[in-house]
């Protein structure tokens, strides 16, 4: 009974391999993002507007009979606008940028139906740096965890996708004004718009 549990998952496995296809290739594209705050500093009014970057890597998709994986690696940027009303002066502004770096690991998987394809997966980020123009270093930690939900065409050598990526952690504990530290309001949320090139 045995063997021939292990001989159907064999022939399985080499019916899937051989009607499994690999591709590899390197992506490009841009990210659309929204820093909010859950408290605003103490006689400071801290508003990040909406933010965009942009990120480029490698890309890769194993598909057997219409289902698929892509892993990828990606390094990708995210700058903001940032103001600092400084309420006990007079309101005035102070206005700088927020840029962070990052590497990525978005793993999806879903299903594809001729050119469309539908997935969703795990995204591990890694923290490289933030800077930031107007506010001390940002209070972050060195990796999170998130999700990306996306759609997209596949067009032989070509891909375009959009994608949505939630976080399950926070970026850091939030940001810093002199010697206080103030939260994000939440995981930062990006919109993101991204081409592959497969080889």
């Amino acid at each position: 009974m045995k063997k021939l549990a292990f001989l159907l998952i064999f022939g399985i496995m080499m019916v899937g391999t051989s009607y499994a296809q690999i591709k590899l290739g390197i992506r490009g594209g841009l990210n659309f993002d929204k820093v909010k705050m859950i408290e605003q500093p103490d006689n400071y009014k801290l508003v990040y507007d909406n933010g965009m970057g942009f990120h480029f890597g490698l890309t890769s998709q194993i598909e057997v009979l219409g289902l698929f994986v892509q892993p990828e690696l990606l390094f990708s940027t995210l700058t903001n606008d940032v103001t600092l009303d400084d309420l006990s002066a007079s309101g005035v502004d102070k206005i700088g940028k927020q840029r962070f770096n990052k590497v990525d690991v978005p793993v999806l998987a879903g299903v594809k139906f001729g050119t469309l394809k539908l997935g969703a997966g795990p995204v591990f980020t890694k923290i490289v740096s933030s800077k930031s123009q107007v506010l001390d270093e940002n209070v972050r930690r060195s990796a999170t965890v998130g999700y990306q939900l996306g759609a997209g065409f596949d067009f032989d050598k070509f891909n375009i996708e959009l994608r949505y990526e939630g976080n399950l952690s926070k970026y850091g504990t939030g940001v810093k004004i002199g010697t206080s530290t103030y939260d994000f309001d939440h995981r930062m949320n990006q919109l993101i718009l991204s081409t592959a090139l497969y080889f």
